[in-house]
């Protein structure tokens, strides 16, 4: 269970931190869990079908669409954690995860802008330790959401 917690944190970490590869989508992670658990046909198959509910939702204007990669990642979790359970279980808890982690959402933008705001301060005052730690921080912010879910 650690070692799948672990991984969802990293996974999570290519949407808002590390790389942006898109092996937080749906279809990417289900790649990496499939091979990480020894179940890959059935990660894929599950990743893919999620994929096609989150491939319209775009975060267009100041629309926040529902997080279909932290959906996606736990969907794919509690197939692992529960494989006697029918597809539509971690269908169904995908989609309600990524619904209410589209609220989380704002508020993980709204702690990053106070973040960058103090950054900003900081620089002006040329204090560059602050200004590193300031942008380190969000590392483990945003490794938490896909960790704690």
């Amino acid at each position: 269970m650690i070692k799948l917690a672990l991984l969802s944190g990293l996974l999570i970490l290519d949407k808002y931190a590390i790389g942006i590869f898109g092996l937080s989508q749906p279809i990417g992670a289900g790649l990496i869990f499939g091979l990480a658990f020894g179940r890959l046909s059935e990660c894929i198959i599950l990743g893919a079908y999620l994929q096609l509910i989150y491939l319209a939702l775009l975060p267009v204007g100041r629309y926040i669409p529902p997080d279909g990669e932290l959906g996606g990642i736990t969907g794919l979790a509690i197939h692992i954690l529960y494989p006697q359970f029918p597809l539509i279980v971690p269908f169904f808890f995908a989609v309600i995860t990524s619904i209410f982690s589209g609220y989380t959402d704002t508020i993980f933008r709204q702690f990053n802008n106070l973040l960058y705001r103090k950054g900003i301060q900081a620089a002006a005052q040329e204090q560059i330790t602050t200004v590193i730690n300031l942008h380190l921080l969000g590392l483990p912010v945003a490794f938490s959401r896909g960790f704690i879910t």
